[in-house]
């Protein structure tokens, strides 16, 4: 979005330390933590996800991205969007967005699951997934005229056993026109990130509200895998690098504690590698090896759909929609 202002700070209170905060994950430049809060004239108060930079990082452009994710969070309201709550600074100035807590990160859930032997997510539980997401993307794209630019597994909170499902960080987004046209503007590169990238973006092509459905599709997909799509290839080549040396090499004495270290899934970035992302991005996974019941049959049709090389195949948030919502599709609860 072009020439963001900032988002309204609240002055009337102040995140502590990171050691008096219980780390829920982190992100690229920041960490997410939960923040308990007093009650209120005896009233409680929920607790908030704290999302701030790390200690010591002078990135503007991770800076800016927190602003603009602020700005643009505050002017969303959906049940299936995360709550902004409010635009907050630590005691050392650094800025902080606090947003509603949730109970767990969806790729957060996969990878326990993967170390477990459970298998697949079930039918439902997917396709309530995608019925959350599904009506959190017509919003933005119909609504807000906003493409979300990184749907991904770690982008999606839920609350409960599936009881809620909720979109989140919202520091790539980029405006879409009415046609569901990326924006042309200095500011409207898309981001995202490269393994959940449609081909049309890989390969520098007209971006429209379509790249998100593509990432939709393959977050589907992680729930039935139980990994992230497109990574059969050596996982060195991702988790190495000069980001990763980055990382690694900060002085120690720029963290506040040893809690606020790097989310290695927000590296999932193999753009700076010697590898082809067309080789391993930008195309439809093969589904695991896996024995799957016919209740996962309205799955896989939504998995193949939304991941279509073309974008003018692939359904629109609302078609995907409708089609969930119809009266003859008794597969979603």
């Amino acid at each position: 979005m072009e020439n963001t202002k900032s988002p309204r700070r609240s002055k009337m209170l102040v995140v502590p330390s990171t050691p008096s905060l219980t780390r829920l994950g982190y992100g690229t430049g920041v960490g997410v933590f939960n923040m308990t809060r007093s009650p209120h004239m005896g009233v409680i108060c929920s607790p908030w996800a704290i999302k701030k930079l790390w200690r010591g990082n002078e990135n503007k452009e991770h800076s800016q991205r927190l602003k603009k994710e602020a700005e643009i969070l505050r002017k969303l309201h959906h049940p299936n969007i995360v709550g902004y709550r409010a635009f907050l600074q630590t005691n050392d100035g650094r800025d902080c967005l606090a947003m509603e807590k949730c109970s767990m990160c969806l790729g957060n859930m996969i990878e326990e699951r993967q170390e477990g032997v459970a298998g697949p997510y079930p039918a439902a539980d997917i396709l309530t997934v995608a019925a959350g997401l599904a009506r959190a993307l017509d919003y933005l794209h119909r609504d807000q005229l906003l493409l979300h630019g990184d749907v991904k597994s770690y982008n999606v909170l839920i609350q409960g056993d599936f009881e809620a499902v909720k979109l989140c960080d919202f520091g790539v987004s980029l405006s879409l026109d009415g046609n569901g046209i990326v924006v042309e503007g200095s500011d409207m590169t898309y981001v995202g990130t490269d393994l959940w990238s449609a081909p049309e973006v890989l390969d520098g092509d007209l971006v429209t509200s379509k790249a998100d459905m593509f990432s939709y599709g393959l977050v589907l997909w992680e729930m039935i895998a139980l990994t992230v799509p497109n990574f059969s290839f050596d996982q060195s080549l991702v988790f190495s690098g000069s980001k990763a040396d980055d990382v690694q090499n900060k002085n120690p004495n720029n963290l506040e504690d040893s809690t606020e270290k790097p989310n290695y899934s927000g590296l999932l970035d193999v753009s700076s590698q010697d590898v082809s992302l067309h080789d391993i991005c930008g195309s439809r996974p093969p589904l695991p090896d896996v024995s799957l019941g016919a209740d996962y049959n309205p799955v896989l049709y939504l998995f193949e759909w939304c991941t279509e090389h073309d974008p003018n195949r692939r359904p629109r948030a609302q078609e995907v929609l409708d089609w969930l919502e119809s009266p003859n599709n008794p597969n979603v609860k």
